[in-house]
């Protein structure tokens, strides 16, 4: 075995890289090397050279068990193999030799080898070699010759110590694969981030096909993007996979997941997301959980979870191996309607109530609309229990005299019927059922099941295009449809509010005042202001010129405006082509109003008569919902809970200059305002549970509170926000500073929609 030594590293330490028999690259040491030794020989003596000079024999001893070679120095001196003259003396030396002149002998008569003699007319000379001609640098390297010596430096653009150059960082644009690395390493020490997968890059900067984790073993095929191949994925110990195979379709469990992957080389998920875990073959694994929420269940084959298996964040997790026990029916009915990863009722939907062991309790109460009813023990309704919100409760105990139905069965609770016959009266936990509220209507959120797969529909059980999700959130659907009217009816005129500053909210069938001390919500003298039997109220805004209130009416289907006047009445003002009105604005100076339509996906414009009406956009909108406009700069701002894309726009009041405030770290923006006082615009989400603020120009986000609850509207007065909210079925109060101040409940207690600012004159 020969070995070509090309650099001295330490006086003790070469670097060996050609070893012939055994190509491989390794290191020679005084003391041992760690090699690979030829099974075929017992002992094989290695002779190490360095410049035709012998330093080291070393013997490869075969009965050690790690094939450990020993050496033994050669003594250059005894052996003739020195490079002294006739006029040194040589000593040995551990891995090398030293020449010494001898005393009284010029030096041009003494020298080492990096110099060799030459005749000249003057006698013998010494002249010095040039080792550049060896080619002893890196390629990267420049070769600098001096006397008796030579230098390597490494070019511009490459960093080492001449014998290994590495290019510079800025020598080219980083990789997104160098990138991805890098973000991992420690700032320049080269050590992981503990338990971190590290992407390994190949020298073009690109990421290697193959990957593995160091941690844990596991190794898979990756794309030119580092994303994993489906089905690639080797445990610990096994036989990585060939990379250049092709990649087999990605499973149900692995699309499920990657559609939920946020977009873009970042590959953050999108926040507040629950994302499914997939094993190594793409299959959904038994035990989910959602890293935001904490919560854990377990799933069947197709990802659908199954009923009894959830559990809240720090308790014990069920054994998904385990078989669970039956629920009862009432469990069933109230799981079903539990969303699917905050633990929250469904947005509108009647929770039915069951007692220790399950069972129906005997009262039941609608948290939304207030009223109460009896129930058997199966859950049904008994005739002649049902009250009022306000109204004393009936005691289930006692006897009710039964009347006969007042109404006929809805189409609702038919095909409710007919499926539960269909799935022989005990559906799986993925099958569909519609879901009916307490008047036969369906109600506005529809799922599959005790899933997360839900959407809105329409007063006809209909889909609404864009909704459907499958995420801890769901979607916020107003219902199209009003509760039955009671009797005897309130006179639809105004109840003038107190004087002062007052915020003025949509609650379903009335607009309600709350006067403002302050920034203090008076809530003692709060009242409504006006009583619309039969309509959904959401959008509302206010014109502080003529002192009058606007409003969208969703299940009339009507845009409406009212003076606050005493005695004063509403007047309808639009009531042709409108589905789904929602978010109202009105523009004090430029006299005019803008709404979306949300069903219809429209943004439109018309005089505050409701003359001159036009459309300003009617195209890539899904969801909208809030919309405020800024009067002194004549900019609109609107929301689309889109929930593919979220996002927050914005465009000059006709029309022009169209482009997107916000779409990133956004997940359902119900609630928009404008806070005159920073020049920011502000958003409430219900989906990342945060209130935010952005400049008009896209600098300056900033968070204001962190952990709301379900935030529908939102409107902003002196250091104060003030929002709607749907799991408190109240106004909240947050400061500037991010301290929730104070909370409003309404005696009744069904679901606030818009809310706005009344001031005494105009800001």
């Amino acid at each position: 075995m020969q070995l070509e030594i090309m650099k001295i590293l330490t006086p003790v330490t070469l670097e060996i890289t050609t070893v012939t028999q055994q190509p491989a690259a390794c290191q020679v040491k005084v003391s041992c090397i760690h090699a690979s030794v030829p099974q075929d020989s017992e002992e094989m003596a290695v002779t190490v050279m360095v410049r035709d000079i012998t330093h080291f024999q070393m013997m490869f001893d075969i009965e050690t068990s790690n094939d450990v070679l020993y050496t033994v120095d050669v003594d250059e001196c005894a052996e003739g193999l020195s490079s002294c003259s006739a006029h040194s003396h040589c000593v040995n030396l551990p891995g090398s030799h030293r020449c010494v002149c001898e005393t009284l002998v010029a030096q041009s008569n003494c020298w080492e080898r990096s110099y060799q003699a030459e005749q000249s007319a003057l006698g013998e000379e010494r002249q010095d070699v040039d080792e550049c001609h060896e080619q002893p640098c890196h390629a990267q390297a420049l070769c600098m010759n001096s006397p008796g010596s030579f230098q390597c430096q490494c070019q511009p653009g490459f960093h080492g110590d001449g014998f290994q150059c590495h290019p510079q960082n800025g020598s080219r644009p980083k990789t997104h694969c160098e990138h991805h690395r890098d973000s991992l390493q420690s700032g320049g020490a080269g050590i992981s981030v503990a338990g971190a997968f590290i992407p390994q890059c190949d020298e073009e900067g690109q990421y290697r096909s193959l990957q593995c984790h160091g941690s844990t073993g596991h190794c898979w095929c990756v794309d030119n993007r580092g994303q994993e191949r489906a089905g690639t994925r080797t445990p610990p110990g096994s036989l990585p996979r060939n990379c250049d195979e092709p990649e087999r379709p990605k499973s149900e469990c692995e699309q499920h997941r990657d559609s939920i992957q946020s977009r873009g080389d970042r590959e953050v998920p999108v926040v507040g997301a629950f994302i499914p875990q997939c094993d190594e073959e793409g299959q959904y694994r038994p035990l989910q959980c959602h890293s935001s929420t904490g919560h854990c269940w377990c799933v069947d084959s197709r990802g659908q979870e199954r009923a009894g298996t959830r559990t809240p964040p720090g308790s014990p997790r069920v054994n998904c191996d385990e078989p669970v026990r039956p629920k009862t029916q009432c469990q069933q009915h109230r799981d079903s309607l539990q969303s699917g990863g905050a633990g929250g009722p469904l947005v509108g939907a009647f929770i039915p109530q069951c007692d220790e062991e399950g069972q129906y309790r005997p009262l039941q109460c609608h948290g939304s609309t207030g009223h109460c009813w009896c129930v058997d023990n199966r859950g049904q309704e008994r005739e002649g229990t049902r009250t009022p919100p306000g109204s004393p409760r009936v005691n289930c105990d006692q006897p009710v005299l039964v009347r006969p139905s007042e109404r006929p069965e809805t189409v609702c609770e038919r095909w409710r019927a007919s499926l539960l016959q269909q799935y022989g009266g005990q559906p799986d936990s993925h099958h569909y059922l519609p879901q009916c509220d307490s008047s036969g209507e369906f109600n506005p959120v529809q799922c599959y099941g005790d899933s997360s797969y839900c959407w809105c529909v329409d007063q006809n059980g209909r889909e609404v295009p864009g909704t459907r999700s499958h995420d801890a959130v769901k979607p916020a659907c107003i219902p199209t449809v009003a509760p039955p009217s009671m009797r005897p009816l309130p006179r639809p005129d105004v109840t003038p509010p107190p004087t002062g500053t007052s915020l003025l909210y949509a609650q379903g069938q009335q607009i309600g005042v709350l006067p403002l001390n302050g920034t203090q919500m008076d809530k003692q003298r709060s009242s409504v202001l006006l009583a619309l039997h039969g309509s959904i109220v959401v959008g509302i805004d206010y014109d502080c010129r003529e002192r009058k209130v606007y409003w969208t009416d969703l299940a009339g289907r009507t845009i409406n405006r009212a003076s606050l006047d005493p005695g004063s009445e509403p007047e309808i003002i639009i009531n042709t082509a409108l589905t789904s009105p929602e978010g109202l604005a009105v523009d004090v100076s430029r006299r005019r109003i803008f709404w979306v339509d949300s069903t219809q996906d429209k943004i439109e414009t018309a005089n505050l008569d409701g003359g001159e009406r036009r459309v300003l956009f009617d195209t890539d909108l899904v969801n909208p919902r809030a919309m405020i406009v800024d009067s002194q700069t004549g900019s609109l701002f609107w929301t689309d809970w889109n929930r593919e894309a979220p996002k927050i726009e914005t465009s000059s009041v006709d029309g022009q200059n169209r482009r997107v405030l916000v779409q990133e770290g956004i997940g359902l923006p119900n609630a928009l305002s404008y806070d005159s006082t920073t020049r920011q615009i502000c958003w409430a989400d219900a989906g990342t549970k945060r209130l935010e603020c952005i400049s008009p120009n896209g600098t300056g986000r900033r968070v204001i509170q962190s952990n709301l609850n379900y935030p529908f509207s939102m409107v902003s007065f002196a250091n104060h926000y003030y929002f709607t909210d749907w799991r408190r079925d109240g106004v909240i109060a947050v400061g500037r500073d991010n301290q929730l101040t104070d909370e409003f409940l309404p005696d009744q207690r069904s679901h606030l929609y818009g809310i706005t600012v009344a001031p005494p004159r105009c800001l």
